[in-house]
């Protein structure tokens, strides 16, 4: 076992993930469990972050039985964001259990961030590509639980994070554009995610969830398609695995219009999104169908239907969602009388 100068025996243990010369240190009648390293951690926070469960987790163990306490309110990184940007979800969850916290820390991203923008969700596209789909499963359930029990642990889900130059994005925005994931959405909702500024930025002053979400710079298809040249049919296949959360965000009310037609919105974004693929419709269909006046206004829409007066496709589409809107307001105005 290699020892690093200044830190304690357990730690070297630790370190080494040596099980047999943690257990002889943790026995020893001197055995000080409330020991702080040179740098103020503890013995978990030089567990390796790679370190498969069935190693870490066991240490884990041993220590919280041992009355090593874990660091709750950490103002610092700790072991657990470390395992959580690695995608380590099972060791993180242990660390959970023993008493670590979902407390952000300040001067660094968020928690909830880290457990989307990691390796784990290239991990399950592959397991899926190549029909591993129980690995595939288990990792999203482990993904699900570990944001379930971070929230409940005091997580942010409406932390501002800087994405870029000048924009601010929240864990809600990160959910939608990495895991595609509509559980993982849901939960975020139902513990207070905002979607009225889970993303701002300097370019329009309108929601910007769902405007950032189909922008091609920081939208989906920056993220899975544009450096692959995409055919149509690719980029309609990769927007159907985003299809279940948009609509549940379309359900809470997720705005796609602005308060005029000088400003970017969502709906613009996506009647853009022709330029770059002829023919490329498919958003603008799943929008006319599931977009309701809580969504966008048939004002707004009847001044894009002037616009874009040069698209057949896209003014018939533009059209469809307009009839549908102004019937909404008939049969709103209808129960009112």
């Amino acid at each position: 076992m290699l020892v690093t100068p200044g830190y304690s025996a357990i730690a070297n243990a630790v370190w080494d993930a040596v099980e047999p010369a943690v257990d002889t240190i943790l026995e020893h009648v001197s055995f000080n469990p409330y020991l702080r390293e040179v740098d103020g951690g503890t013995p978990y926070d030089v567990l390796d972050p790679t370190l498969d469960v069935s190693k870490a987790g066991v240490i884990i163990e041993k220590l919280a039985n041992r009355g090593v306490p874990a660091i709750a309110g950490a103002n610092s990184p700790n072991i657990l964001h470390d395992v959580s940007h690695m995608g380590n979800f099972p060791v993180a969850l242990s660390l959970l259990r023993v008493g670590y916290d979902g407390i952000e820390v300040e001067n660094d991203r968020g928690i909830l961030r880290k457990i989307f923008l990691n390796q784990q969700q290239i991990l399950i596209d592959q397991k899926r590509e190549i029909g591993d789909l129980g690995t595939a499963d288990k990792l999203i359930q482990e993904r699900r639980e570990l944001l379930k029990l971070l929230i409940q642990r005091g997580a942010d889900v409406n932390r501002q994070d800087e994405y870029g130059w000048r924009n601010l994005g929240q864990p809600l925005y990160w959910a939608l554009l990495y895991s595609k994931d509509y559980e993982c959405v849901r939960i975020m909702l139902d513990a207070g995610a905002r979607i009225s500024d889970a993303f701002v930025d300097e370019h329009s002053t309108s929601e910007g969830l769902l405007r950032a979400f189909f922008n091609k710079v920081t939208g989906w298809c920056n993220e899975n398609l544009y450096p692959n040249n995409a055919s149509v049919m690719r980029v309609r296949v990769e927007f159907e695995s985003y299809e279940e959360p948009v609509k549940l965000l379309l359900e809470r009310g997720a705005r796609i219009d602005a308060s005029s037609h000088d400003q970017e919105s969502a709906l613009i974004e996506i009647c853009y999104r022709d330029w770059d693929w002829e023919d490329c419709t498919h958003e603008l269909e799943f929008v006319a169908k599931h977009a309701r006046l809580r969504n966008v206004s048939a004002e707004y829409v009847e001044g894009l239907m002037k616009w874009k007066n040069g698209n057949t496709r896209v003014r018939h589409l533009l059209e469809q969602l307009y009839e549908k809107l102004r019937n909404e307001e008939y049969w709103n105005d209808r129960c009112l009388d």
